[in-house]
């Protein structure tokens, strides 16, 4: 959130967004907290899409982002990311005019298909690193 909170401050159009996630506990509650936090602030979410884990057709969904308007888009995926990467390409919601922002579930993953790694032009992500060693572990 703090990205989208930084590019939306330097007036490039990223208060507008569009937010799906998968029906499970990682992509309800980290969408919860996200939108929490554009309460707080000058982001719109312009369409909140959920789908079930295993749903392959995501059509509705697409759609719906797409008569948004949004060009960011945030998706906190647990499972299923290749699919909704697939869908979003068919919609026209993959390339240069769009950044769609991952959880680190999705930007760690080491499955992701050569036509998912292909299509994540514009993804953003960041990897979750927790030490096992250090000051903390040493007290």
């Amino acid at each position: 959130s703090d990205v989208i909170l930084y590019y939306s401050e330097m007036g490039i159009g990223w208060t507008d967004v569009a937010l799906i996630c998968t029906t499970e506990e990682h992509g309800i509650d980290t969408s919860n907290s996200f939108i929490d936090i554009t309460n707080q602030n000058d982001i719109t979410i312009r369409t909140f899409q959920q789908f079930l884990v295993g749903q392959t057709d995501l059509h509705v969904e697409m759609q719906e982002i797409k008569d948004s308007g949004a060009r960011v888009i945030i998706a906190f995926i647990f499972n299923g990311y290749d699919d909704v990467v697939r869908n979003a390409n068919e919609f026209g919601l993959i390339g240069e005019n769009y950044a769609w922002f991952v959880s680190h579930v999705v930007a760690d993953s080491q499955s992701l298909s050569n036509e998912t790694a292909e299509l994540s032009q514009g993804v953003i992500g960041a990897i979750q690193y927790v030490p096992f060693s250090g000051p903390t572990y040493e007290r």
